[in-house]
């Protein structure tokens, strides 16, 4: 019907009517699409809320997944730079501790639950990343799949050249299992031959070797990877107006 109209104005060189029956077009279609972008900010909105919920679920469960786990990998580190002076004869002790001779016949372990978030995977992949206002998560988010990927590769390669010193070594490194029934799983319990492993240049060899592997997995792979699954999970709080504990999550 307009452009009936149009056709007839201009036929009659009527250039009041062309002009008002070019206006209403051009405004019908900037309302429309004024409209439309009104319509897609109100779903982008809905969205962004659905995955900020999503990703904060996500986000627990993994954490959960991987929090005892990680713990100890942490704290064995920590052990194993203090038992390179242990074993080496530079602190003066002549013994060591439990806690000292579980980490050296565990220090070819890299297994933890690094799991990943489906969310920010499908996000990528459709290209709707940009639902998610906040620069910040956004580049979190970005950091946290590259800290992921790492901590994978360390798992990977670190498993490929690290050495097992309890096979390796029986004669300075005894396993024995047990249930331990207050906690309700099964541990090993370990003794360790120090001055035998002082005199067996071999086994100062590969304990150098895991050591060093074993401090850069959680060095450079998960410690990076924890911090940053810790600062997504701070940012997931602050959008969606969550409190979290000052003390939980929180890696050293």
């Amino acid at each position: 019907m307009i452009l009936r109209r149009l056709a007839d104005a201009i036929r009659e060189q009527n250039w009041f009517t062309v002009f008002i029956e070019v206006l209403v077009v051009v405004v019908g279609i900037f309302i429309g699409l004024q409209v439309d972008d009104w319509s897609q900010y109100r779903q982008d909105r809905r969205d962004e809320l659905l995955y900020l919920d999503r990703l904060h679920g996500e986000m627990m469960s993994a954490e959960k997944l991987s929090a005892r786990l990680l713990k100890r990998r942490i704290e064995r580190q920590q052990v194993a730079v203090e038992l390179v002076d242990a074993v080496f004869g530079s602190s003066g002790s002549d013994s060591l501790s439990d806690l000292e001779c579980q980490t050296i016949s565990s220090m070819h372990f890299f297994n933890i639950a690094v799991s990943g978030l489906s969310a920010v995977d499908e996000l990528t992949a459709s290209g709707r990343m940009g639902i998610l206002r906040n620069t910040e998560l956004r580049a979190a988010l970005g950091a946290l799949k590259q800290a992921h990927e790492a901590v994978g590769t360390y798992i990977r390669i670190q498993n490929e050249v690290a050495n097992d010193l309890t096979h390796l070594y029986p004669d300075l490194i005894r396993v024995e299992a047990y249930f331990d029934t207050s906690l309700g799983e099964i541990y090993s319990r370990v003794t360790c031959d120090l001055p035998g492993m002082r005199k067996n240049q071999a086994f100062l060899n590969d304990f150098s070797n895991n050591a060093d592997v074993y401090d850069a997995y959680v060095r450079d792979g998960v410690a990076p990877w924890a911090g940053q699954m810790q600062r997504v999970h701070e940012l997931l709080d602050r959008n969606l107006g969550l409190q979290q504990p000052a003390e939980e999550h929180r890696i050293e």
